[in-house]
Parts: C-alpha cells; sequence; structure tokens
C-alpha cells in the first residue's frame, strides 16, 4: 500500500520511485523541501485554529474539535501515514459527525461523506490495476480524504455552534 502522508504524495507526483519499495529511500532535496514546507504550513495553521480563546460554553466543543484537527495534522505531515494509520481518523469522523448533524449543513454532510469513503475504501488494488503510471496521484486518496476531513473541522472550529456553515 502507498504512503498516505503529503510526503508520499510528493514522492508518487515528482519521482519515479517504484511503489513497491517500501523502505525509507533518498529523497530528492525538492520532496523533502517541500514536504516539510507543507508541514510547517499546517503545523501553524493547526495552531492559529486550535489556540485558546475566550469561548465560554463552547469551550468544551473546541477543545474535542482541536484535539482532531491535531490528529488528522499528525497524519497529513508525518513522513509515513500508511492507509491502516488513517484509523486514528475514527476520532475526527466522529466528532465531526455529530457537528455535521447538529448544524444540519447538506454541504457539510457530502464533504463529510466523500471524505469517509475515501479513507474506508481499499482501492489500492484497483487503482495499480486499472490506472497507467500518469496517474500515481490516484494512489493518494486517502490523503485526500484526510484533506477532506482536516478542511471541514477547521472551517467547524473558525464558526461558532450555532452557526450555519453551508
Amino acid at each position: 500500500y502507498a504512503n498516505q502522508s503529503f510526503n508520499g504524495f510528493l514522492n508518487r507526483l515528482l519521482t519515479d520511485q517504484s511503489m513497491s519499495v517500501f523502505d525509507f529511500s533518498s529523497e530528492p532535496a525538492t520532496v523533502r523541501f517541500l514536504t516539510r514546507g507543507v508541514a510547517a504550513l499546517m503545523l501553524a495553521a493547526a495552531f492559529l485554529i486550535t489556540r485558546a480563546r475566550d469561548t465560554g460554553a463552547d469551550g468544551e466543543r473546541r477543545v474535542a474539535l482541536g484535539y482532531g484537527l491535531v490528529v488528522l495534522t499528525k497524519l497529513l505531515v508525518s513522513p509515513i501515514s500508511w492507509q491502516h494509520h488513517y484509523v486514528l481518523a475514527l476520532v475526527p469522523l466522529a466528532l465531526m459527525t455529530g457537528e455535521v448533524a447538529a448544524r444540519g449543513s447538506r454541504d457539510a454532510l457530502a464533504a463529510l461523506v466523500c471524505a469517509y469513503l475515501a479513507m474506508a475504501l481499499d482501492l489500492f488494488p484497483l487503482i495499480r490495476r486499472e490506472l497507467p503510471f500518469g496517474s500515481r496521484p490516484a494512489m493518494s486518496y486517502v490523503l485526500y480524504g484526510g484533506i477532506i476531513l482536516w478542511l471541514l473541522t477547521a472551517r467547524m472550529l473558525r464558526a461558532p455552534r450555532g452557526a450555519e456553515t453551508a
């Protein structure tokens, strides 16, 4: 199975490394620089979004969603996140299910369903068998689901509980 972090995505996009290699290999400087840059930006964004503020009754909700955002950030920026590591995304997925149900937003529900399907389905054998070499970014389908869930969680954290996030 393919590495489902930004590092794996960039390696598939910018190198011709075999997808059958499951150990550490030397990365080109471009991949190393971009991976660390994306990680720094995502960590900074997660910090800014989850930082403590006077939230009153909304505090417990913000702490729970903030935890979910940190878990997702770890999965996305880790040097290696195999598909089975995404079991950790069940926590933010459960939190977001409650948030979406409470808000009743169809757009948020559609994004949540897309994120869940991308992370839950095992499409790797199909992609390897059916798609040509030029479609290597398709192997990052779990990463794409994680990104969708990260964005949705960040969006919910930015809005107060009573606000509609259509």
